[in-house]
């Protein structure tokens, strides 16, 4: 797969406001150690999950890259118009 071109996506993509996200429930554990861990660290629970979905993304965007890649040439699209296409749900 080639590189992507993010500047191309990004050009095509709509300018958001706000990027927060709300999850699933947590198991209960998950959210003790969530705490705990901010609490440690003197950060809000709040922006400790921000950076923790962030780093999740960065980690696991090869492997989304590859199935967006895989889709795309099943639909006979480039991987930025297929990105686009999932990405604002047209």
């Amino acid at each position: 797969m080639e590189a992507p071109n993010w500047d191309e996506i990004a050009a095509r993509l709509p300018k958001i406001d706000d990027t927060r996200v709300q999850t699933a429930k947590l198991a209960d554990m998950d959210y003790w150690v969530l705490k705990a861990a901010a609490a440690v660290k003197k950060r809000g629970m709040a922006a400790d999950s921000a950076s923790l979905l962030s780093a999740s993304v960065r980690r696991l965007t090869p492997e989304w890259c590859e199935l967006i890649a895989f889709q795309a040439s099943q639909e006979g699209l480039s991987f930025e118009e297929m990105f686009v296409r999932l990405a604002t749900g047209e």
